[in-house]
């Protein structure tokens, strides 16, 4: 599957946003909410795998996080919860993953907010290797087991422009400060 071939429709994005990540809703511009959403999707939906086949839809789940796709035609038409069923030791697992986000303050003064979980899939991806791997009990060599671990070897990976379209801008940069730049900033006197 190549994202060029798969349409996600504004409903499904519409239920991504309202069932698991309200903080799209902020982003004011319909445009850039909606391709940030796609991209959430999209990304989960290459770690899932089709599991039923009702004539002309094909449901895939995503079992890491629980995750129903009904795709038909070419397009994801929604998305919803799988099974409710769930034993405590899952839910503590999807709470220490996909309730944490990663607040980046920028140089600017300007924060960033980005999904902890959609960053590592991004980042599991990037690597040729599946999310599960993170979350299995005898986690493997080359994977830190803390978040912080895999925060800092994604950091150390990762480029800002590479991650730039996960993230969300909750805090604008500050606005310079001209008038008094110009009376008090740092002057030097250079030669033509």
């Amino acid at each position: 599957m190549t994202k060029s071939k798969i349409h996600i429709t504004d409903h499904a994005c519409e239920r991504y946003i309202n069932r698991y990540n309200p903080a799209l809703a902020s982003i004011t511009t319909a445009e850039t909410r909606l391709t940030k959403t796609r991209n959430y999707i999209f990304m989960l939906f290459e770690s899932a795998e089709l599991v039923e086949v009702h004539g002309e839809s094909h449901i895939y789940l995503n079992r890491e996080y629980n995750l129903k796709f009904i795709f038909r035609g070419g397009k994801i038409v929604t998305l919803y919860p799988g099974s409710t069923k769930k034993t405590k030791r899952n839910n503590r697992r999807k709470s220490k993953v996909d309730n944490k986000y990663i607040i980046i303050t920028m140089p600017d003064g300007s924060k960033w907010k980005l999904a902890y979980a959609v960053l590592l899939v991004r980042y599991m991806n990037y690597k040729g290797t599946r999310i599960r791997a993170l979350k299995e009990a005898n986690y493997n060599d080359n994977i830190p087991a803390s978040i912080e671990e895999r925060i800092k070897l994604i950091r150390s990976e990762f480029t800002w422009s590479q991650i730039r379209d996960i993230a969300t801008l909750i805090k604008p940069p500050r606005e310079a400060d001209y008038e008094s730049g110009w009376r008090d900033g740092e002057m030097e006197i250079q030669n033509a």
